[in-house]
């Protein structure tokens, strides 16, 4: 949670947490690509609108896309069952923690799914919908690509499941 930046005017997710008091939110993010490469590439939706959300950069909602229809299957974690272990080892073990990033999948589910799972437990709507490829810009899913490929972000690096062996605990992924 960055204490630094005042929470957005409506109830956010930050702004109750930071009402309660609440030192700790667990939320998905991904680093800004068009930051982390100094400007190298840029548009990719996926990286930058998680990051917004990140950084309180808009109060509203922001558009997220993934290249892919919506029915293809992606790694989600299980957060009633897989994520609390992975919350409580990094509070535990701050310095050995700190800037790291912890896939913790532990399962396949389509976009679709989730979205009716969202609009099925918040009562809010939720849609997956497929985007016209010219919606993503130019550079767009190809940005994406290019940047898994040669920076080689969400290749699975051994050191996660090096940490998983350090929790006592069995979880549903390796």
């Amino acid at each position: 949670m960055n204490c630094n930046t005042p929470p957005p005017t409506h109830h956010s997710v930050i702004e109750l947490a930071s009402a309660e008091n609440i030192g700790f939110v667990v939320l998905s993010t991904l680093p800004s690509a068009k930051k982390l490469l100094n400007g190298e590439i840029t548009e990719v939706l996926h990286f930058e609108g998680k990051y917004k959300n990140q950084e309180n950069e808009s109060g509203d909602a922001v558009a997220l896309a993934f290249p892919g229809d919506v029915n293809r299957k992606l790694p989600y974690a299980d957060v009633s069952r897989d994520l609390g272990p992975y919350v409580k080892f990094t509070i535990d073990n701050r310095e050995r923690s700190k800037g790291k990033v912890f896939p913790v999948p532990s399962g396949y589910y389509s976009t679709t799914n989730i979205a009716i799972a969202l609009t099925k437990v918040t009562g809010l709507r939720a849609v997956a919908a497929e985007l016209p490829t010219d919606a993503y810009g130019d550079k767009y899913p190809q940005g994406m690509f290019e940047l898994i490929k040669t920076h080689e972000i969400f290749v699975d690096s051994p050191d996660y499941l090096d940490t998983n062996k350090s929790i006592p605990f069995e979880f549903t992924t390796p």
